[in-house]
């Protein structure tokens, strides 16, 4: 994974798709993501082989 990658994400507050960035992997298929300003942790499903940004319960200070 490059640093400041885009990726299309799901993201929870808008129940919808939309285009994430994805700053660090944490560990394994855990993440920190930018979304509309906001730092937030993100995981990635390889069943599904999507992004799931948690811009709501998962916001990074």
């Amino acid at each position: 994974m490059k640093e400041n990658q885009k990726v299309r994400a799901f993201i929870h507050s808008k129940r919808d798709f939309a285009v994430a960035t994805l700053i660090r992997q944490v560990d394994g298929n855990k993440y920190i993501a930018e979304y509309e300003g906001i730092t937030c942790t993100a995981i990635f499903n390889p069943i599904t082989c999507l992004y799931y940004v948690d811009d709501l319960y998962g916001k990074v200070n």
